[in-house]
């Protein structure tokens, strides 16, 4: 909500403290989204699509030499994959990828210059022809179910793992979500507790979700408001073996 009133150019109650630590960040959190847009589609006039107050008319001139740059940075991003632990340990999804030929590189570390993640980008910016050599991949130091892989690997998409529900690809943001949930001290005690996923489709936040908590969880309940994506939803977590997840469409608000 903070940061849509913040793109929105809403006046944000400074009283808070959540608030001012929030504003902190506001030149990021806008060079990021203007870069989101760029990235996103093709980059309309000022009465097109993108609202004035992020993308004005006085920037029309540098919207090319941005978009060229971005492009450029591009194969700098990596592609995550987080291994299904309803299906399979995250140890042997590593030991299949390698009796399939790929190749384990150092573990991604707490800086994003570390030995691991330079390896994979350099696997990246490599002749796209030579897909061998992107059939490496890295460990996740911090979300010990997440695998790295160089930026256009063709041959993730094809790979057995991914077409059995073993493993999905999955932003590494996305993946952190239910990091974070079941790690909250109130999910800690010795009580049994149920999840409500509000924003549900296409339904990976809550089959991880419901994969990390099971020992604690009783059901996720996963909610949509559009019938299309609820659809991708319910078949998403089926063929990722994700029983404990329910719902269905619907604003939860209202149930």
């Amino acid at each position: 909500v903070l940061l849509h009133d913040l793109l929105g150019h809403r006046r944000l109650d400074t009283r808070h403290e959540q608030v001012r630590i929030f504003l902190k960040l506001q030149t990021n959190l806008r060079r990021a989204h203007k870069a989101a847009l760029l990235m996103h589609a093709s980059v309309q006039d000022s009465s097109g699509s993108i609202p004035p107050p992020i993308l004005g008319p006085e920037s029309a001139g540098r919207v090319e030499s941005m978009r060229d740059e971005l492009e450029a940075a591009a194969p700098q991003y990596l592609l995550y994959a987080r291994v299904n632990t309803l299906r399979l340990s995250v140890d042997a999804a590593v030991a299949q990828l390698r009796d399939e030929g790929w190749q384990e590189l150092a573990p991604l570390g707490a800086e994003a210059q570390c030995e691991g993640a330079l390896a994979l980008i350099g696997a990246s910016r490599g002749d796209a022809r030579d897909h061998q050599a992107r059939r490496c991949f890295s460990r996740d130091h911090l979300l010990n179910d997440v695998l790295a892989f160089p930026a256009g690997c063709s041959a993730l998409r094809t790979c057995a793992l991914v077409a059995h529900g073993s493993m999905i690809i999955q932003d590494r943001a996305s993946c952190a979500v239910a990091h974070v949930l079941a790690s909250a001290p109130p999910l800690q005690g010795t009580f049994r507790f149920d999840i409500i996923d509000a924003c549900a489709a296409p339904g990976k936040k809550a089959a991880h979700a419901a994969a990390l908590t099971r020992k604690r969880c009783g059901r996720v309940f996963a909610f949509d408001v559009d019938a299309v994506r609820t659809q991708r939803m319910l078949t998403l977590v089926q063929q990722l073996g994700a029983s404990r997840v329910a719902g269905g469409k619907g604003d939860f608000l209202s149930l």
